[in-house]
């Protein structure tokens, strides 16, 4: 729990946000084909936003390596 924890308080330093915009997030991935993510609130674009972590560890780059893409996939970039 503690390195939960500690994980969360980097994500938001790193970020700038606070703890009322993070919904939800999942920063184990401790097996191959587990990514670690959050979702938060945009409240300035009234959005809410989708964040996977990047490569981290060993099995994140074999996730990495087995990714594909999905038909009908939207990305919207902002900034």
């Amino acid at each position: 729990a503690a390195g939960v924890a500690l994980l969360q308080t980097a994500f938001l330093r790193q970020s700038g946000l606070r703890d009322v915009d993070l919904l939800y997030a999942n920063w184990a991935n401790d097996s191959v084909c587990t990514v670690a993510y959050s979702v938060t609130v945009d409240h300035s674009r009234q959005a809410v936003v989708i964040t996977c972590r990047g490569t981290l560890s060993v099995n994140d780059a074999i996730t990495d390596a087995m990714a594909g893409t999905v038909e009908g996939a939207q990305r919207r970039c902002c900034g």
